[in-house]
């Protein structure tokens, strides 16, 4: 029996996940959590071998998350289930230590193969991703070609909040950042991009396919 954490911010969400998982007789929900916080019990109360993920979460980045769990619990399988496309945040769930990324509107049973296939240690990606991340020549190639790539994971995250035509106070919100700490970020990334404003960014990420 395979045991299952997820960790998702929408009660809704969770339960959907629960009914989906526990269907298949190898799979066992063991834990759930709505915040960042809760994933203190990690390897304490609770010993889930399989970590479902969100990556919009209420107190603190997804991939910030992904690099404390892989540091504290090194065989804890991540799984990030996400409503972003994978070409905006999956290589950046990878290099954060995730061994899959699956977007939400995929079916039910991608969902259980994708469970099944980290649990064994391997890592699931979509067949365009992997094409992709294997005729990558260079770091950096890919850094001239695409500067967004420069960013850190939080310039990165309100690069793509920005280009999805959202506020800098909507950013704070969503980020669990104050203000000032927005825009700071937002200086550094419109300096890495060469870019002036926010409808730059939003051109930049619709030229760059970060947009769906």
């Amino acid at each position: 029996m395979t045991t299952i954490g997820i960790l998702d911010d929408h009660r809704l969400v969770r339960e959907g996940l629960v009914r989906i998982i526990q269907a298949d007789p190898t799979l066992e929900v063991s834990w759930l959590g709505a915040r960042a916080e809760d994933t203190a019990e990690l390897g304490t109360t609770s010993n889930p071998q399989v970590l479902v993920l969100d990556l919009n979460l209420p107190d603190r980045s997804g991939l910030e998350v992904i690099k404390d769990l892989r540091a504290r619990l090194p065989n804890l399988a991540i799984l990030v289930v996400s409503m972003y496309p994978e070409e905006q945040f999956a290589r950046r769930v990878l290099r954060a230590g995730a061994r899959g990324y699956l977007i939400k509107d995929e079916s039910p049973e991608l969902l259980i193969q994708a469970i099944q296939k980290i649990a064994a240690g391997g890592y699931y990606i979509s067949e365009n991703l992997a094409i992709e991340l294997a005729t990558i020549s260079s770091p950096g190639d890919k850094e001239v070609d695409n500067p967004h790539t420069t960013l850190s994971d939080r310039e990165y995250e309100l690069f793509i909040i920005l280009a999805e035509g959202k506020s800098v106070k909507e950013a704070s919100s969503l980020m669990g950042v104050g203000l000032s700490t927005v825009h700071t970020y937002r200086q550094r990334l419109l300096e890495k991009l060469n870019l002036r404003t926010n409808g730059e960014i939003i051109y930049y990420a619709m030229e760059k396919g970060l947009l769906t």
